[in-house]
C-alpha cells in the first residue's frame, strides 16, 4: 500500500482463491487505506433510522452485523457492514455507505432468516455468509447519512430488564470508541493522536448510548424498538 492509501498491490498463495483477497480488500485494507488518509473509521455496522443513522460499534462478536440485519427486516436502511467509514463535515458527522450484502455467520443467517446453509458463502474457504439486502427486499441505502448516534453493544445476558440503554458517560464513550476504531493496531503515535482528536470531536456531536441486548434471539426485535428510540427520543 503507498503511503497515502491511495494505491493498494496484492498477492496471495495458491491455496488462497480471488474471493479471499476480495474479502481483505473490502475490509482490513480499505480501512487502512482509509485511517492513512486521516479518516476515522468504526468497528461498527450502521443503520438508518429517519433522516440520520446509527452507529452500531462493538468487538467481534458482538452482534454488529446481525442487528444491522434485524433493523433491515423491520424495514429501516442498512448502510454499512462491520466498518463504518465517518466523514467530518459543515452540517455534522457524515455516515458513508459501505457495500450491498451484510457478512454474517450461520447462527446469524438463522436468527435473521430462519435458515441455515442458504446464503452463499463470502469464500470458499471461509464460513461467512454473504446476506444481500436487496435480495431480501430490504433497502440499502447508497447516501451518506449524518450519524446522530453511536451505540456501544455490551455483552448479552439472560435478564428481565434487557435489552436496556445507558446514557454513556465522556471518558467511557471515548475508551470504548478508542478501543473499536478500526484498524487500531496498525496506526502510529501521529495517526493515534489525530483519531484522539476525532473522537473527542465525534462524541461532542453525537449521542452516546451502551445498550445491553437479551441473550434470547427471538428478542432481537426489542433490541431494534430500544437502539431506534436513541433517537426518536
Amino acid at each position: 500500500m503507498s503511503r497515502d492509501g491511495r494505491e493498494v498491490w496484492a498477492t496471495w498463495a495458491p491455496s488462497s482463491t480471488l474471493a479471499d483477497t476480495e474479502t481483505y480488500l473490502l475490509g482490513p485494507v480499505l480501512g487502512f487505506a482509509q485511517r492513512l488518509m486521516g479518516v476515522l473509521c468504526l468497528h461498527a455496522s450502521a443503520v438508518v433510522v429517519g433522516e440520520v443513522a446509527i452507529a452500531l460499534c462493538g468487538p467481534a462478536y458482538a452482534g454488529k452485523s446481525t442487528t444491522a440485519g434485524a433493523f433491515g427486516a423491520a424495514g429501516y436502511g442498512v448502510l454499512a457492514d462491520d466498518m463504518t467509514v465517518l466523514r467530518e463535515a459543515a452540517d455534522g458527522v457524515m455516515a458513508m455507505p459501505a457495500y450491498d450484502h451484510l457478512r454474517v455467520w450461520e447462527e446469524s443467517e438463522r436468527i435473521l432468516l430462519g435458515s441455515s446453509g442458504a446464503l452463499p458463502r463470502l469464500t470458499p474457504t471461509w464460513d461467512k455468509r454473504a446476506l444481500q439486502l436487496r435480495g431480501q427486499g430490504w433497502a440499502w441505502c447508497e447516501e451518506p447519512m449524518r450519524l446522530a448516534a453511536v451505540v456501544l453493544l455490551e455483552p448479552r445476558v439472560d435478564a428481565a430488564y434487557a435489552p436496556r440503554i445507558d446514557t454513556a458517560s465522556h471518558g467511557d464513550a471515548f475508551v470504548q470508541i478508542a478501543a473499536n476504531s478500526y484498524a487500531n493496531y496498525l496506526l502510529d503515535e501521529r495517526m493515534r493522536t489525530e483519531e484522539f482528536s476525532a473522537i473527542a470531536r465525534l462524541i461532542g456531536s453525537v449521542k452516546v448510548v451502551r445498550v445491553t441486548p437479551h441473550a434470547d434471539p427471538a428478542r432481537i426485535g426489542d433490541l431494534v424498538r430500544a437502539i431506534a428510540g436513541v433517537v426518536r427520543a
